[in-house]
């Protein structure tokens, strides 16, 4: 069934397609790498014949292949020998220009580990980085065995090598409403002029049920709330609760992407002014539509640039989890990418390198 919103490609091979021809390539029945440009996009049968110096076909192999527009499509063959006793040849054939590079694992992960300070002593995960021109900001979620969790910080001026501030003590902590005097987490933080505004979750006090509150700050570490009420709450279709995972500002727009925690799929909610947000009518945006994403998808991370939102998100799967990647043109509707990683949650990108911050348990 078709899905609405960021909508993954669908190839379809067909059993009719023209044949694509090609000038021999190959003298010696060893591994070989061709690489064939400017081909014509649409579906094609690929045929590879092999051919002894006197020009008998001593191996011959076909696969159905789908060129597309500015992608590359990677074909294995097998070529089976046409007479006589041979062995077998496997040509690796790529379509178009290089593929994207890949993403590597950093050497010397994790960046981030708990001390034994209180407010780590149940650990650390759900970072959130922004990088203000100058460094690197991470506020993180540290959890207290017996009385909830908190929000930290820390500063780098790599994104790698990460210093702990504010001597390790909370810089949003449990608030007196009873929608967040559970606990907090970081949410999404961006920097909107000279300001930093925290999208900051809330848990009630018995700890079932979470929303999305907002705080200001002028150097990222001293928070104050901007309102006493969230700026998202839960209706009854989504306990137990919204969690807010990424905020941006496009051409005076707010959108906010969230995931329910019943419910793991991605929803979006859009505001003119930061405070009062609107539910996007066509939720959710994204939904599983393949084996790795079940049963759910959740924790997207979003950016903007080149015209383009670029949104990173997780499968809600251990231990199995995933990265995949959609864009979209408006924020709203757009298309999936093929897996990039796995295991992890959060992206930025800076300085024209795109970064994964991840939390592993």
């Amino acid at each position: 069934m078709p899905l609405r919103g960021w909508r993954p490609l669908a190839p379809i091979f067909s059993a009719r397609a023209p044949i694509l021809f090609h000038q021999p390539l190959i003298f010696r029945p060893i591994l070989a790498l061709l690489s064939f440009a400017s081909v014509a996009t649409g579906t094609w049968m690929l045929r590879v014949d092999a051919k002894s110096s006197t020009g008998t076909v001593m191996y011959t192999g076909q696969a159905n292949v789908i060129v597309y527009a500015n992608q590359v499509t990677n074909v294995s063959l097998s070529l089976q020998p046409v007479q006589g006793s041979t062995g077998t040849v496997v040509i690796y054939v790529t379509w178009g220009t290089a593929p994207p590079a890949q993403w590597l694992d950093h050497l010397y992960n994790p960046v981030m580990t708990a001390n034994s300070t209180i407010y780590e002593y149940g650990g650390v995960k759900q970072c959130q980085v922004i990088y203000d021109g100058t460094k690197y900001r991470m506020w993180y979620q540290g959890l207290v065995s017996s009385a909830g969790c908190y929000v930290l910080y820390a500063e780098s001026n790599d994104g790698k090598a990460w210093v702990k501030m504010n001597n390790v003590q909370p810089v949003l902590s449990p608030g007196a409403m009873e929608w967040e005097s559970g606990g907090v987490s970081p949410g999404a933080v961006m920097k909107d002029g000279e300001i930093y505004k925290m999208y900051y979750g809330g848990q009630n006090s018995s700890r079932t049920v979470w929303a999305t509150g907002l705080a200001l700050s002028t150097d990222g570490i001293h928070w104050e709330r901007a309102v006493s009420q969230p700026v998202l709450a839960p209706t009854p279709n989504e306990y137990p609760g919204i969690v807010c995972n990424s905020v941006l500002k496009v051409n005076g727009t707010y959108f906010l992407y969230y995931h329910i925690g019943s419910n793991p799929r991605i929803y979006v909610a859009t505001s003119s002014d930061g405070v009062n947000f609107q539910r996007y009518s066509g939720n959710p945006i994204l939904s599983p539509s393949v084996s790795w994403e079940t049963p759910g998808i959740y924790e997207p991370s979003v950016i903007y640039e080149n015209n383009q939102f670029k949104m990173v998100y997780a499968n809600n799967y251990d231990p199995a989890s995933c990265l995949g990647m959609a864009t979209s043109s408006d924020g709203l509707t757009g298309r999936k990418l093929p897996t990039i990683l796995s295991s992890g949650i959060i992206s930025r990108q800076e300085g024209g390198q795109a970064q994964v911050w991840l939390t592993r348990v």
